[in-house]
This record gives structure tokens, C-alpha cells and sequence, in this order.
């Protein structure tokens, strides 16, 4: 949920950026809907990767041997 409203707020932020550098400077600015996807399934991808290594290798270790050296 977290990668998931991250890409959002990415998305979000990336359109209003560009809308107002349309409006701004008069600099014409093309946001296709390939890139909204690309960059919406890279944030996501990225934090279920790298929230899911980690949590399997704790997943994988006894709980009294962590909590042993705490």
C-alpha cells in the first residue's frame, strides 16, 4: 500500500509539475500515458521488492535466536 499511494503521489506530483511548466513558460510538454505507466509500475515494483526481501529472510530465522541478541 505504501509503493502503491507512493506512485500515486509520483504520478500526481509529475502532472502538476509538468502543467505548470505548460502554463508557466509556455513550454509545450508532452506526458504520455506509457510514461504514467512506467513510472507508476516502477515505484511499485520497487517497493514490493525491496519490502519483501527483507521481510522473507526474517521470516525465515527463529524468533528466540533474534530476539536473543537484542
Amino acid at each position: 500500500m505504501i509503493s502503491f499511494s507512493g506512485g500515486m503521489v509520483g504520478v500526481i506530483f509529475g502532472l502538476s509539475i509538468a502543467y505548470g511548466i505548460a502554463e508557466m513558460a509556455d513550454i509545450p510538454t508532452i506526458v504520455s500515458f506509457y510514461s504514467i505507466i512506467l513510472s507508476f509500475g516502477v515505484a511499485v515494483t520497487v517497493g514490493v521488492v525491496f519490502g519483501i526481501a527483507p521481510a522473507k529472510r526474517a521470516a525465515s530465522q527463529d524468533p528466540i535466536t533474534s530476539l536473543r541478541y537484542e
